[in-house]
């Protein structure tokens, strides 16, 4: 499997994907000299681990090479769209299938899980942050949150807040925004915030376990959102993205997928 990271060229990322490429001289498919079929998936970066999973099952059953780039929801979309290369589109939120399924560049959809947004504080919560959305208007704590014109969970938190009212004014509070979930993490581990908004499944990273906890916020404030496959209607190998998705849908799929705390 290949994996390449959030470029902010495209020409980058182009060149990454033609070239990044690590051979197994015995996978199926090398020892009889036939050039070997890959796709590309496109991730989101809260479903990185997940994926890395079902692809190493995907690549083992069919004798095929799996690609993946992971980045924000927003310019992974922006990427295939532009660039009218890959297979698989998996956004942290289906909010940014709804465009493609009308426009038909996706194709075929599978839910494989299901995630909802909480609050990750400090391990031990020393600022003694309650379960309540409207905690972040308090004076006295450091907030980060997601950038909602570039990530899944910065248009999640601003969804949530918006039907709060209070967006604007949290906004006004905020230290910076950074792009994805793993950005949102970090600044706890940095020490930057005292909470930020984030995937729940983040905290099932064992980096994050360790030095932070999460504070599940009430079912009024919050929605679940399903976690969606698409397949893109210029796949290559349209057999290959099939199966990737049924993959994803099978018992084994759910359960590396529950196993991440999807």
């Amino acid at each position: 499997m290949t994996i390449t990271f959030r470029r902010m060229w495209l020409p980058v990322l182009l060149l990454l994907l033609c070239s990044c490429e690590q051979t197994n001289p015995s996978a199926p498919g090398r020892e009889t000299g036939k050039t070997q079929k890959e796709i590309l998936i496109y991730c989101g970066i809260t479903m990185t681990q997940p994926v890395m999973e079902l692809a190493a099952l995907v690549e083992k059953e069919k004798g095929c090479r799996v690609k993946m780039t992971y980045g924000e929801s927003q310019w992974l979309k922006d990427t295939a769209l532009a660039t009218r290369t890959g297979d698989v589109y998996f956004p942290g939120s289906p909010l940014f299938l709804k465009s493609m399924v009308a426009d038909k560049t996706v194709v075929e959809t599978v839910e494989v899980g299901e995630s909802r947004i909480v609050f990750m504080v400090k391990k031990g919560n020393p600022q003694k942050i309650k379960a309540d959305l409207r905690e972040l208007l308090r004076n006295d704590i450091k907030i980060v949150l997601g950038d909602p014109d570039k990530g899944s969970i910065g248009r999640e938190t601003k969804i949530s807040l918006d039907k709060m009212g209070i967006y604007s004014r949290v906004l006004d509070r905020v230290l910076y925004l950074t792009p994805d979930s793993k950005g949102l993490a970090q600044a706890i581990r940095q020490g930057d915030a005292d909470v930020v908004v984030n995937w729940k499944a983040l905290a099932v990273l064992k980096e994050n376990a360790q030095q932070m906890d999460i504070i599940t916020l009430p079912a009024g404030q919050t929605e679940k959102r399903t976690l969606t496959m698409g397949r893109l209607s210029f796949s290559k190998h349209d057999d290959l993205a099939k199966y990737f998705l049924k993959r994803a849908t099978s018992e084994e799929g759910r359960a590396i997928f529950n196993a991440s705390g999807f």
